[in-house]
């Protein structure tokens, strides 16, 4: 309790400025209280973000810009102000799709994820076809060299038989904006006894940087389209 008054009266004290070779400093952060920030909008679609720019009649955007700031937000910002800061006008994110990687799930979970957030894939409709013919009496390891895990599954002509699960596989999931096509990316595939099964990334987050990429290719197409004057930047 006398901490928390303590840190309450240092808060009521003046801020302490020094001034270092011609510039000041501050010893705690200020907040401006004089304006209020309007509340940036928010979209779903690339396309609404780039009409309500489109909109713009009387030059409100002038000299401000797209940024494109992660593969799952897009920002639209001003140029800056007199304070050397620049305001938010809109912000665009997808809706979140449900993916459960890098853990292992149950068998039944792991099919819906693949076919509601992923591209069908010829990798895909293995994966599926490993999962769906598994035996009920051997759905375990066994053998694993450490890449590839060989499996037990039903074949329809030779009764059960063991196969490969070969690694990595190639695989596009939908991570962001549906108005573009989703990047491939490397996985890994694992499974455990009890039929539990996981996607593990491979690619060390580059399907963040393709996906940025090409978010502004397409983000540039629609501009071109539009006749927009506006920058671009990823």
């Amino acid at each position: 309790m006398f901490r928390e008054a303590m840190q309450y009266l240092v808060g009521l004290s003046k801020p302490e400025l020094v001034e270092v070779n011609g510039k000041v400093f501050s010893d705690r952060s200020l907040k401006r209280y004089d304006y209020q920030e309007p509340e940036a909008l928010k979209f779903k679609s690339i396309t609404g973000l780039l009409e309500y720019i489109k909109a713009d009649n009387d030059s409100t955007f002038e000299n401000s810009f797209i940024h494109i700031k992660n593969y799952d937000r897009i920002e639209f910002l001003s140029p800056l102000n007199d304070d050397n800061e620049r305001e938010i006008y809109a912000v665009c994110e997808p809706d979140k799709i449900n993916l459960t990687l890098n853990k292992f799930i149950d068998r039944e979970s792991f099919n819906i994820m693949l076919q509601t957030g992923f591209v069908e894939t010829d990798d895909l409709r293995d994966i599926l076809s490993y999962i769906g013919n598994m035996s009920d009496k051997a759905v375990r390891t066994v053998g694993d060299n450490g890449i590839s895990q060989e499996i037990t599954i039903k074949s329809s002509t030779q009764g059960l038989i063991d196969v490969f699960i070969p690694n990595p596989v190639i695989l596009r999931p939908f991570r962001t904006f549906t108005e573009i096509e989703p990047v491939e990316s490397k996985f890994v595939f694992r499974m455990q006894e009890g039929g539990y099964c996981a996607l593990f990334e491979a690619d060390g987050g580059a399907w963040k940087i393709d996906t940025m990429h090409q978010l502004e290719e397409y983000i540039s197409d629609v501009v071109e389209d539009l006749e927009l004057e506006v920058k671009i930047f990823a």
